[in-house]
């Protein structure tokens, strides 16, 4: 059996693929292979195989190759590959490519395309947040809904076409829960052993967003740094607020970047769009859904006070000593 667990983003796919990635030695001994000689370098997942999708060219088809190979040989044996990157190979410009990659691998194994999929208005705003801490937004959040649409779109019309393959290929949906069950749920649909989904590996799944303040600060840590000596790099304010070693004098936790008519609509069009592509798991898992209000906060609207600043400056000493103990021993 061959496992495809293609994410969706924003669905504890990081902290399952570094689990898995950690525990290989150890599925391999329950009979699931996790191959680390196909994840990409310095990270967990199966990169290479769905960028080499993506990508297309001869360096890549003969990876692509060598992959099919790779399964051929191990015909008889459960493997399981995780990126979210497959997520985009179901698009428009790369379904065709994907369509014959993946009739290939149903030929090989019997093959199972797994997606975890959240609700369409917490994933816009996971998404916008990530995209915002990490310095890549690029649209306002008006423009990023309407963009998230029409991925979504897309996404859920590639996701019906192989649901249609006449080559066996099985799809698996699952509901994206942010809570310590969550982990369980995956390894029980991956059919991993139970060693996989135990408590402490389900608690790693479950990331907790960072603050208002934090979120706000980040967004604009650009232009913070050119008008302030800001010396500490955006990994490493990241790192401090994700690890809870920082965190600003009255953080909001609670709120939503989304005002509840925002919410509503963008649930609305993710019931929309399954109904019309027929994703109709989609429908079950959420067309029941009570939405809740939350606190509207506008990230661009927060004013950092004096003290806000004056708390930045004792941060951003931390890091750099943090940052500068860290070299001395790994000089050492």
């Amino acid at each position: 059996m061959f496992d495809v667990h293609i994410g969706l983003p924003k669905t504890g796919t990081t902290s399952l693929q570094r689990h898995l990635f950690e525990h290989a030695g150890i599925l391999e001994e329950k009979g699931c292979l996790y191959p680390r000689e196909w994840v990409a370098p310095g990270n967990f997942a199966h990169h290479l195989v769905s960028v080499a999708v993506l990508r297309g060219g001869a360096d890549n088809d003969e990876l692509l190759a060598k992959f099919a190979d790779y399964l051929r040989a191990r015909k008889n044996d459960h493997v399981l590959i995780s990126s979210e990157a497959f997520t985009n190979c179901i698009l428009p410009k790369t379904f065709k490519r994907f369509s014959d990659v993946l009739s290939l691998w149903a030929r090989l194994s019997p093959t199972r395309l797994v997606v975890a999929i959240r609700r369409f208005d917490t994933f816009v705003e996971s998404t916008y947040l990530h995209a915002a801490k990490v310095g890549n937004r690029r649209n306002d959040l008006a423009a990023y809904i309407k963009n998230n649409e029409k991925w979504v779109a897309n996404l859920f019309a590639g996701l019906t076409s192989i649901s249609k393959f006449a080559e066996s290929v099985e799809m698996v949906y699952l509901r994206y829960d942010k809570s310590i069950d969550m982990m369980k749920t995956l390894a029980d649909a991956l059919h991993l052993p139970s060693v996989i989904g135990d408590q402490d590996g389900a608690k790693r799944i479950v990331n907790s967003r960072l603050g208002a303040k934090a979120q706000a600060f980040l967004l604009k840590l650009d232009e913070h740094k050119s008008s302030r000596d800001i010396k500490a790099t955006r990994p490493m304010w990241i790192r401090g607020f994700e690890s809870g070693r920082l965190r600003f004098n009255d953080e909001i936790d609670a709120y939503s970047i989304l005002t509840f008519e925002q919410t509503n609509s963008i649930h609305e069009t993710g019931l929309k769009l399954a109904r019309q592509m027929n994703v109709s798991a989609y429908s079950d898992f959420f067309g029941s859904d009570q939405l809740p209000e939350k606190t509207y906060i506008d990230l661009c609207s927060i004013e950092m006070r004096a003290s806000d600043w004056r708390q930045v400056g004792e941060m951003d000493d931390a890091l750099i000593a943090i940052e500068n103990k860290s070299s001395r021993g790994s000089g050492s």
